[in-house]
Parts: C-alpha cells; sequence; structure tokens
C-alpha cells in the first residue's frame, strides 16, 4: 500500500450518522459505508477512519443539524483531507418537518451532492469584517441571511465562524459572496 495515492485516484469511502442514511446511500453507490452510530461513535472508530484515510477518500455526509456538525468538526479534525459533503437542511427535514436527516433526503439530491463533492481551495480570504459588512454576522437578520446563503451554496448550516471557514474552503472571495447576498 502506498502512501503517495492522490486524492484523485483513492476511491471513496462514506461516513454516515445511521443505518437507514448507510441504506440510502447503498442504493446510489457501491463504496464502503461506515456508520458513526451518531455521536456514540469512539475513538477506535477515528483512529480506524486515520488509517483508512491511506487508502480512501473519506467523505462526511452527515445530517445538517447541531449533532451532525459536532461529528464533521471531530472527524475534520483527526483527518488530513476528508471530503465535506453537504446537505442542504431543506431537503433533509422529513414529511412533518420536525426530524432532520441524511435517511430523509431524496436519491436525487443525494446523488447531485455527492457528484458535487468538494475541493479544498485556501486561496480565498473572507474576513470578519466583511461578514459584517454584508450583513452575516452581528445584525438582526444575519441569522436568517447565513441560512440563505448556505441553502444557496449546499455547505450546510453556520454560525458565522463556520461560514468564514466554509467559504474559505470552498474557495469563494468576497466578490462573488457580494454578488449572492445581492441576489439573496
Amino acid at each position: 500500500m502506498s502512501l503517495n495515492v492522490s486524492r484523485e485516484t483513492k476511491p471513496p469511502l462514506y461516513v454516515v450518522e445511521g443505518k437507514n442514511d448507510k441504506l440510502l446511500l447503498q442504493s446510489i453507490t457501491s463504496a464502503p459505508i461506515l456508520i458513526t452510530n451518531g455521536l456514540g461513535y469512539s475513538e477506535t472508530f477515528v483512529n480506524e477512519l486515520v488509517q483508512l484515510e491511506m487508502k480512501y477518500n473519506i467523505h462526511l455526509v452527515l445530517d445538517p443539524d447541531g449533532p451532525g456538525e459536532k461529528i464533521r468538526r471531530t472527524l475534520r479534525n483527526a483527518l488530513s483531507n476528508p471530503v465535506d459533503v453537504y446537505i442542504p437542511l431543506k431537503d433533509a427535514r422529513d414529511n412533518k418537518k420536525n426530524k432532520v436527516g441524511v435517511e430523509h433526503v431524496s436519491r436525487e439530491t443525494l446523488e447531485n451532492v455527492i457528484q458535487q463533492g468538494s475541493e479544498l481551495n485556501h486561496q480565498s480570504m473572507i474576513t470578519s469584517s466583511q461578514l459584517l459588512a454584508l450583513g452575516l454576522h452581528g445584525t438582526v437578520g444575519s441569522k436568517a441571511l447565513r441560512q440563505r446563503l448556505c441553502d444557496k451554496l449546499n455547505i450546510g448550516t453556520a454560525n458565522a465562524k463556520t461560514l468564514r471557514f466554509k467559504l474559505m474552503i470552498y474557495g469563494y472571495n468576497f466578490d462573488m459572496i457580494h454578488e449572492l447576498v445581492k441576489v439573496i
């Protein structure tokens, strides 16, 4: 096994929170899928993912809610280069609108977000002051505006600090976000 395998040549391995997420994902891919059992994952599980990252591109397909984002942060900190797959909150709600999860996403939506993937681009730098100037931070309606922007960009839910990080990793710069905020 070579440690010099590039990201482009490694096969995907998906990480989801639960068995229903896995069943849905299995309907669109034959790639391996691991389950975190929600927040019930162990340090051993995280260490296994670190080892598997030598052979696979680890794709994090997690719920667009607080626990999902907590799992994402933990795994992102442990892994060297995971691929974040963000499910739009509006697409992850059940029919009754009171539960959120990957298992509620349509097969077509899941296929689309997985195909989009994400490549890191650290060339973009957006400051907190710029977020403030755009109304995405520190104003009465900033939370709602951030959510609309996150939905538009398909990057999951985010507070101001997380939004800034997500915009940077996806390569968005101030001018791009300024244009999107005008439309929203």
